[in-house]
């Protein structure tokens, strides 16, 4: 009697060919083994190959540490691309909850903290609530150094969710680097010739479906499904997208003028005086000591 596809016994035969390429390239994205074995005559499901590979790698290979809990931790990171394309180059916003691999992005414009505060928050939409922390992977997350604390600090209190960011992080070996490394490899080599953000949307867009509905290695599961469980554990977001103000601390410069990111906005404080610039979706509003200022968000000078 023929064995049924995707038995292990079937993947079983491809063990010499994934212990070979595992001990040339320890890292190998289990995608691209099973590329290798499908070229070399595999037929069976994919949950028995993920199976099988997870048995082959080393362990020292892989992150030792405890499974995350349903809703406990979300991870976060910015993927700067380089396109070949008439687009040249674009910035993605990339998400995933750890326990069930559910995977979120976004195309964001511009280089500070606000489009990713946005983004964060239709992220946890899109996951169906919000995690007990978000952990940000890499220094990029939209400012550089210390500028990030304190608006991230902010965000947090303003959407229900611990932040943790880079320098908190570095101790959990390679698993930090794992969100971007997987978007690179699995995503980037289809968007090279994009020539238009449209374009460039849509094919993220099917990248995260495709992605969600795939069984993942580390669970033997599609992360859709698993979402289902972990929603019921997550929590709703303190605001909605339209109500979110984006806080940036700032100081008054020599005749009250407000710097953000290569705009100025002007309020009557002395020099010197350290305010909060408050960046709602359709106003901008500066408070700096006893003086406050309101703007329509396409005014500046």
């Amino acid at each position: 009697m023929t064995n049924r596809v995707g038995r292990p016994r079937k993947a079983e035969s491809f063990r010499r060919l994934v212990v070979a390429a595992l001990a040339e390239q320890p890292e190998i994205p289990t995608r691209e083994l099973l590329a290798r074995a499908t070229a070399e005559g595999y037929g069976g499901q994919k949950s028995a190959f993920y199976a099988l590979v997870a048995s082959a790698r080393d362990p020292a290979h892989t992150t030792q540490r405890r499974p995350p809990l349903p809703a406990e931790l979300s991870r976060h990171d910015v993927i700067d691309l380089a396109l070949r394309g008439a687009l040249g180059r674009a910035r993605l916003f990339v998400s995933r909850l750890e326990y069930s691999r559910f995977v979120a992005a976004s195309v964001i414009e511009g280089e500070g903290i606000e489009p990713i505060a946005r983004a964060l928050l239709a992220h946890f939409a899109a996951f169906g609530g919000v995690p007990l922390l978000a952990t940000f992977d890499s220094p990029r997350v939209g400012v550089a150094g210390s500028e990030a604390v304190a608006p991230l600090a902010y965000l947090g209190l303003d959407l229900g969710v611990g932040i943790e960011l880079p320098e908190a992080v570095r101790s959990r070996s390679r698993a930090s680097s794992r969100l971007s490394r997987m978007i690179r490899l699995e995503l980037l080599p289809p968007l090279t010739e994009i020539n238009c953000r449209a374009e460039l949307m849509r094919q993220v867009a099917g990248f995260v479906d495709e992605r969600n509905a795939r069984v993942a290695e580390e669970t033997g599961e599609a992360p859709i499904a698993l979402r289902e469980e972990e929603r019921r554990r997550l929590r709703p977001p303190r605001v909605s997208p339209a109500e979110l103000t984006v806080r940036v601390p700032v100081v008054v410069q020599p005749g009250g003028v407000v710097h953000h990111e290569g705009r100025r906005w002007f309020v009557r404080a002395a020099p010197g005086t350290s305010g909060v610039l408050y960046l709602a979706p359709d106003r901008v509003r500066i408070v700096a000591g006893c003086a406050s200022a309101v703007f329509p968000r396409d005014v500046t000078s």
